[in-house]
């Protein structure tokens, strides 16, 4: 009946409507009223009060959306006959015509891949394949511990010794949220060993423990900062950042844990990779795909850890690292480096819809790649 067009959802389930309907439909067998035509009577009067019926009626508290649900528009929207209520246009009918038909898919060309943002480059030049999207600034979650690790490795060329360092988890760390080392408070390890940490599980916790121990060695970004080592290391990512022309990348914290304009873009954690791995030490640690360690309680007592990589793509003969990460905003990022006959290459992939999803845009992306630089089984 078309004059049930005009009611929106929430009247329909309004309990004076109900009643009314229940009334209606009540009289229609005595009355032999024709539906059609009760529906043209009832239009005149349903349009005329639409206005007020739902006006009066609060919004039920416990009826609110799902968090990751949007509000709804409007109470009492006007929907024409065989209208979507989402979109307001004509729903489709069985016989409306269908979209024309797409061109054959191309057996050359760039993959397919279902990643916001990529890069494809030249891992010891960083020279750009082919990219999509890879200057656009986005979050990149855990991708960040490249900058973290890289600025501890450029004081590591300096003063060697410095790897050996025992570093004092403390309560700050211990309490980082997110991906964690299960390092304790009060528990020591190298330097060296704090960077498996920060690397392969991807340790939120031993971020900002780099961060702290380090940071006083740093200038700070400025005088409200000075008093805080890790204010001071993050300070010293940015003018890192700086130096290696990345342009889109700002950085707040050592870990990526989501915070309002820390961002940075494929092509510039290209630029970030293909630095870092010219560090001998950074190489190795990234390419582990598991790793123990003996650390140290307070009170002497030692425990052995075992981190296992969080790069996927380590289980694949020819992939030696680099980094995942992971946010609700950033989706699943993976920077990764490939070697396949003396040719190394680097991808970027940013905000996958999954971890297993952003390895196979990566695996797509080096065959890719690789072919068009010659290579062959």
């Amino acid at each position: 009946m078309s004059g049930f067009n005009v009611l929106s959802r929430r009247q329909l389930t309004d309990s004076r409507w109900l009643r009314l309907f229940a009334t209606l439909l009540a009289m229609l067998p005595a009355a032999r009223i024709p539906a059609d035509d009760l529906a043209s009577r009832l239009e005149p009067l349903i349009a005329a009060h639409q206005g007020q019926s739902l006006r009066e009626t609060p919004d039920d508290p416990t009826d609110k959306p799902a968090a990751d649900e949007e509000e709804d528009d409007g109470d009492s929207q006007v929907i024409p006959a065989g209208a979507s209520r989402e979109t307001g246009a004509k729903a489709p009918t069985a016989d409306a015509a269908l979209p024309a038909l797409q061109p054959r898919d191309a057996l050359a060309g760039l993959p397919f891949v279902s990643c916001r943002k990529w890069v494809v480059a030249d891992a010891n030049t960083g020279a750009v394949l082919a990219s999509e999207g890879a200057d656009d600034v986005v979050d990149v979650a855990s991708t960040t511990k490249i900058m973290t690790a890289y600025v501890v490795l450029q004081l590591a060329q300096k003063s060697p010794l410095l790897l050996e360092q025992a570093v004092t988890f403390s309560e700050r760390a211990a309490a980082t949220s997110g991906s964690s080392c299960d390092l304790k408070a009060g528990e020591k390890l190298p330097v060296r060993e704090l960077l498996h940490a920060l690397l392969l599980p991807s340790g939120n916790d031993a971020a900002v423990a780099l961060a702290e121990h380090f940071g006083k060695r740093f200038e700070p970004a400025s005088s409200k900062s000075a008093g805080d080592s890790l204010s001071r290391f993050v300070a010293e990512m940015n003018r890192a950042a700086k130096r290696l022309e990345m342009s889109a990348t700002r950085y707040l914290n050592p870990n990526g844990l989501p915070e309002k304009g820390h961002n940075s873009s494929a092509r510039d954690l290209v630029r970030l990779t293909v630095a870092a791995r010219k560090d001998r030490l950074f190489r190795a640690i990234v390419a582990t795909r598991r790793h123990e360690v003996e650390v140290t309680a307070k009170d002497g007592q030692r425990r052995t850890l075992t981190w296992k990589s969080t790069n996927r793509l380590l289980a694949i003969t020819g992939y030696s690292g680099v980094k995942t990460g992971y946010t609700r905003a950033a989706g699943s990022c993976l920077v990764s480096s490939g070697d396949r006959a003396n040719d190394a290459l680097i991808v970027v992939v940013l905000g996958a819809s999954s971890a297993a999803t952003a390895v196979a845009d990566s695996r797509n992306l080096y065959r890719w790649g690789w072919r068009e630089r010659g290579q062959r089984e």
